[in-house]
């Protein structure tokens, strides 16, 4: 019996010191919470029991699983050259795979799962260089998990963190959990995203400044040409270079945001910037420079910086005043002695728009482009992913019109407001008091079985006026829905983005016209156009005439090409008798992701039937130039 037990155990010793040797990519299935989950290993082939390793979570996104996910990062991006000595597991987000590892709520222990599975086959793993990675929403997941845990990690590695919007990022879902900002400083956390990642672009940005205004150990780099997907290794490095050794060896100033509004009435200029010390040695004072249309105002700040440590600082000075008009402003922070690591990132520059006088004519406006005053009017918006833009493709005369979008496909967006503000203008010198718009609109009504019962989602237009220099606004319009369709039924049961949109026929348009007499004596008023989000519709604005219609307006530009069938089902033809040498075409989704590039010779046919259903855009670059049209992918 002794003996038979000895074999036993010299048996099973041989068994896991075997298994335990196992190297490459391989799947272990564990049960996690009552199922069956996939764990995905790549180990070194040089592994030896007797070195100590490394180990990175690696979370993927939302639709893939471990296993694509753990191929394409050993097979195609060899992360494993990135990162030698290191151990890989990549747990499977189980059968809710189109949602993050907090669907459900729970599911986000499986990374602590993975590290000890990992720990138990191979003893040899430092415990002290763990570092947690994830793309899209496992990104996002992932900046959820290391931040309630920072002490399990080295580092965070996000690929293109997949935050839900600014009410996602504001901690304002009503989750059961949230980003924990207030542990941004215990934990390097590197971002990486494209340049042509469009949902994701601005928000990352925000968010890298949330973490700053924390103290956060973080570090962001946005990728030319890269759409939503990884690096290559060459380029990730870097960010895995940052979380295993954040302190570079001296002081690096670093502007991170210079807060200004795009216009005011007011000559003084009073901006609020956010600097940080990039590098890992406290800083000495700091030399602050405001330049406003190349007249430089000084300021020395006696502060300290610590390594990663930031503020905020509201700058007053007489004397940083502005012009009527356009105004230029740049502000340069930088060591007031010694070198700076980086003087690349010491300055950044915006501009304002000042007015201290109000037009008094007429205003009209077609978004042709040409029109008087176009350069006073503004966007401002809530932080939605889509804001008011031209629309080169539907109009109620002319070539363009100003347009917005809202769905719940993207984005929550409930409540924001996205807002097209006038120029200033005197209503004693304005004969017609009133304003007159043509609009064209419809909204989203969902039925069973999609929803229990009939929902209807439909945004709201707003008009309003300001006479203080937009400090306060009266409430001139309100409408939503039924009342301010065109259409005479809502876009039923849309179920995806190309669905989604409206696009009106030329009889589906209608014009508000409204009253201004009750601000007759107000010498300096602007108006606010506001899409305050249903999650439901698609707006256009044309033709909006402050006082009396123009009796001649400028020429109109032609569009140059045209594209047909419009929507399009397998094929469709560019005709253009408008080129030279140097025009040239590029075929981009809704993202912005370059799909092709193309010569017309005046008419050319193009093959779409491998495009998915959705919106594109081709646009005509010809010198300085560039002209966009889209179409629609049945």
């Amino acid at each position: 019996m002794k003996t038979l037990l000895l074999l036993l155990s010299v048996s099973i010793a041989l068994s896991l010191n075997s298994y335990a040797q196992k190297t490459g990519s391989f799947n272990e299935i564990i049960t996690f919470n009552g199922e069956q989950r996939t764990l995905s290993f790549y180990v070194p082939s040089n592994y030896s029991p007797d070195s100590t390793y490394k180990l990175m979570v690696g979370l993927h996104g939302m639709g893939d699983n471990s296993s694509n996910y753990s191929s394409a990062i050993h097979s195609s991006l060899s992360w494993q050259t990135v990162i030698p000595n290191t151990i890989f597991v990549y747990p499977d987000g189980g059968s809710d795979q189109s949602k993050d590892f907090y669907a459900p709520l729970g599911d986000e222990q499986i990374i602590t799962e993975a590290i000890n599975y990992a720990k138990s086959l191979y003893s040899n793993i430092d415990s002290d260089e763990i570092i947690l990675q994830g793309f899209s929403l496992g990104g996002r997941s992932a900046l959820i998990f290391g931040l309630d845990n920072p002490e399990m990690f080295k580092g965070l590695v996000l690929n293109t963190p997949a935050i839900q919007g600014i009410f996602d990022l504001e901690n304002e879902l009503g989750l059961a959990y949230s980003i924990n900002y207030k542990n941004a400083s215990k934990i390097p956390i590197a971002i990486v995203h494209g340049e042509e990642d469009f949902p994701y672009l601005e928000i990352n940005q925000k968010l890298e400044k949330k973490l700053i205004r924390e103290n956060g150990v973080v570090y962001r780099a946005q990728i030319p040409n890269m759409p939503h997907t990884i690096p290559p290794s060459q380029i990730e490095v870097s960010f895995f270079n940052f979380v295993n050794n954040p302190l570079r060896n001296g002081v690096d100033i670093e502007l991170v945001d210079l807060e200004i509004p795009q216009r005011t009435c007011d000559n003084t200029l009073k901006p609020k910037i956010l600097i940080r010390n990039f590098g890992g040695i406290a800083s000495g004072p700091i030399n602050l420079k405001v330049i406003i249309n190349g007249n430089e105002t000084g300021y020395l700040q006696d502060i300290i910086l610590e390594p990663f440590n930031s503020l905020e600082i509201a700058l007053q000075n007489e004397s940083l005043t502005l012009s009527e008009g356009l105004n230029t402003v740049e502000v340069i922070a930088e060591p007031s002695s010694g070198t700076d690591l980086n003087e690349n990132n010491n300055s950044t520059t915006s501009e304002i728009s000042m007015y201290s006088e109000s037009i008094g004519e007429s205003l009209f406006m077609g978004f042709e482009g040409q029109e008087k005053y176009t350069e006073d009017w503004f966007n401002e918006s809530e932080g939605n992913l889509l804001t008011w833009g031209i629309d080169g493709d539907v109009s109620k005369s002319g070539n363009n019109s100003m347009s917005t979008f809202n769905t719940i496909l993207l984005f929550t967006s409930q409540g924001l407001s996205e807002d097209l503000l006038s120029p200033y203008f005197d209503l004693t010198q304005i004969e017609n008091k009133s304003v007159t718009f043509d609009y064209a609109f419809n909204y989203h009504k969902y039925t069973p079985p999609y929803f229990t019962q009939d929902v209807i989602f439909t945004d709201t237009l707003k008009v309003y006026i300001s006479n203080d220099c937009g400090e306060t606004y009266d409430l001139l319009f309100e409408k939503a829905g039924e009342d301010l369709a065109t259409a005479s039924q809502p876009i039923e049961n849309p179920l995806n983005l190309t669905s989604a949109i409206y696009v009106p026929n030329n009889d589906e348009w209608g014009t508000i016209n409204i009253d201004l007499s009750d601000y007759s004596f107000q010498s300096s008023s602007t108006l606010k156009f506001s899409l305050v989000s249903g999650q439901g519709g698609t707006i256009y604005i044309d033709n909006i005439i402050i006082g009396d219609a123009p009796t001649s307006v400028e020429s109109i530009a032609k569009k140059t090409f045209t594209i047909t069938p419009n929507p399009a089902k397998s094929n469709i033809k560019i005709d253009d008798n408008y080129q030279s040498a140097e025009t040239t075409y590029t075929l981009t989704s809704i993202t912005g992701n370059i799909i092709d590039s193309f010569d017309v010779n005046n008419s050319m046919n193009i093959d779409v039937n491998k495009l998915n259903s959705g919106v594109y855009f081709i646009t005509k670059t010809n010198g300085n130039s560039s002209e966009t049209h889209k179409f629609i992918k049945e």
